[in-house]
Protein backbone atom coordinates (compact mmCIF):
# COMPACT_ATOMS: atom_id res chain seq x y z
CA UNK A 1 0.00 0.00 0.00
CA UNK A 2 1.33 3.41 -0.92
CA UNK A 3 1.68 5.95 1.85
CA UNK A 4 2.54 9.59 1.42
CA UNK A 5 5.80 10.67 3.03
CA UNK A 6 7.62 13.97 3.11
CA UNK A 7 11.34 13.95 2.35
CA UNK A 8 14.00 16.58 2.04
CA UNK A 9 14.44 17.92 -1.47
CA UNK A 10 17.76 17.60 -3.25
CA UNK A 11 18.34 14.11 -1.87
CA UNK A 12 19.25 11.25 -4.20
CA UNK A 13 16.52 8.66 -4.73
CA UNK A 14 18.60 5.76 -3.41
CA UNK A 15 19.60 7.68 -0.26
CA UNK A 16 16.06 8.57 0.86
CA UNK A 17 15.45 7.69 4.52
CA UNK A 18 14.64 4.02 5.20
CA UNK A 19 11.32 5.03 6.77
CA UNK A 20 10.32 6.35 3.34
CA UNK A 21 11.60 3.38 1.37
CA UNK A 22 10.46 0.63 3.78
CA UNK A 23 11.73 -2.15 1.54
CA UNK A 24 14.11 -3.82 3.91
CA UNK A 25 17.32 -4.82 2.20
CA UNK A 26 16.07 -4.44 -1.40
CA UNK A 27 17.97 -1.63 -3.14
CA UNK A 28 16.15 1.08 -5.06
CA UNK A 29 16.97 0.85 -8.75
CA UNK A 30 14.50 3.34 -10.27
CA UNK A 31 11.78 5.80 -9.39
CA UNK A 32 8.66 6.77 -11.28
CA UNK A 33 8.36 10.55 -10.90
CA UNK A 34 5.65 13.06 -11.74
CA UNK A 35 5.03 16.57 -10.52
CA UNK A 36 2.33 17.27 -7.97
CA UNK A 37 0.79 19.89 -10.29
CA UNK A 38 0.54 17.33 -13.12
CA UNK A 39 -1.03 14.82 -10.73
CA UNK A 40 -3.66 17.31 -9.58
CA UNK A 41 -4.42 18.39 -13.16
CA UNK A 42 -4.79 14.78 -14.31
CA UNK A 43 -6.87 13.72 -11.32
CA UNK A 44 -5.10 10.41 -10.70
CA UNK A 45 -1.75 8.71 -11.12
CA UNK A 46 -3.20 6.47 -13.84
CA UNK A 47 -4.48 9.47 -15.80
CA UNK A 48 -1.12 11.26 -15.43
CA UNK A 49 0.64 8.15 -16.73
CA UNK A 50 -1.76 7.93 -19.68
CA UNK A 51 -1.08 11.60 -20.48
CA UNK A 52 2.66 10.91 -20.50
CA UNK A 53 3.42 13.04 -17.44
CA UNK A 54 5.18 10.29 -15.46
CA UNK A 55 8.82 9.50 -16.12
CA UNK A 56 11.27 6.86 -14.95
CA UNK A 57 14.42 8.15 -13.28
CA UNK A 58 17.51 6.25 -12.17
CA UNK A 59 18.73 5.83 -8.61
CA UNK A 60 20.89 8.95 -8.94
CA UNK A 61 17.93 11.26 -9.62
CA UNK A 62 17.92 14.28 -7.29
CA UNK A 63 14.49 14.81 -5.75
CA UNK A 64 12.88 18.19 -6.43
CA UNK A 65 10.16 20.14 -4.65
CA UNK A 66 6.74 18.89 -5.76
CA UNK A 67 7.88 15.44 -6.91
CA UNK A 68 5.49 12.55 -6.43
CA UNK A 69 7.57 9.39 -6.47
CA UNK A 70 6.87 5.68 -6.66
CA UNK A 71 10.04 3.80 -5.78
CA UNK A 72 10.94 0.69 -7.75
CA UNK A 73 13.04 -1.95 -6.08
CA UNK A 74 15.27 -4.75 -7.26
CA UNK A 75 13.30 -7.95 -7.75
CA UNK A 76 13.98 -10.69 -5.24
CA UNK A 77 14.33 -14.37 -5.95
CA UNK A 78 11.90 -15.31 -3.19
CA UNK A 79 14.65 -16.06 -0.69
CA UNK A 80 14.65 -14.40 2.70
Amino acid sequence: MARPRAIVIQVLVHTAPPSVLAAGDRPVIRAEVLSFDDLVAAGSVAAARAAGKARIEGKDYVMADGDVVEFRFQATSGQK
